[in-house]
């Protein structure tokens, strides 16, 4: 298996009644959620994301949703553009 250069940041999970987890990654790698619960056995079905850069995504159905964007949320945009290697967001 893949060894990564270095450790990512740590998660909060928080696990519901059946099969439903809550992940929180502050810094997501591909396929990290995946590759974690493939490690403890589990199998991912479908993955939601809730927020991208802090900006909320409630409401968004699919890949064609789109949303009119508040000032606050095309500031942090802008800031990712400007400066991808720093990376600062709620």
């Amino acid at each position: 298996q893949k060894q990564y250069t270095k450790p990512t940041l740590p998660c909060v999970v928080e696990r519901f009644p059946g099969t439903q987890l809550r992940i929180v990654l502050r810094e997501g790698r591909n396929r990290q959620i995946r590759k974690m619960l493939g490690v403890l056995g589990y199998t991912v079905r479908a993955i939601h994301r809730t927020k991208f850069l802090g900006i909320d995504l409630d409401g968004l159905k699919g890949e064609s949703s789109w949303k009119i964007l508040s000032e606050e949320e095309m500031v942090i945009i802008r800031n990712c553009l400007a400066s991808p290697a720093k990376k600062t967001y709620p």
